[in-house]
């Protein structure tokens, strides 16, 4: 996996993350796909109901590279074995 190292970071150094709500996806006239991503920035957008967007062309080849690497990301994800919680407990037998 590739590192990127411009993200957007706050003072702390930690990165900036923001929660997508929604997605619109489309075509264009010359055969590229466009994707639209409305994301919130904060508590006090979600509590206000304000939304911000992002609008995006792709052409087709990195659109289906992008839709490759998101489905191989989520099933991975998926795949994660469930972690229980470690109890302190141990087993003398």
């Amino acid at each position: 996996m590739s590192k990127i190292n411009n993200l957007d970071r706050d003072e702390a150094g930690n990165i900036i993350l923001r929660i997508a709500t929604r997605f619109f996806t489309g075509t264009v006239n010359d055969g590229a796909v466009f994707l639209t991503i409305e994301y919130v920035e904060s508590e006090e957008m979600v509590i206000n109901g304000i939304r911000s967007h992002m609008q995006f062309v792709l052409p087709v080849n990195s659109c289906v590279a992008l839709a490759s690497k998101l489905t191989k990301l989520a099933q991975r994800t998926l795949e994660r074995p469930v972690q229980k919680p470690d109890t302190g407990a141990s087993c003398v037998s």
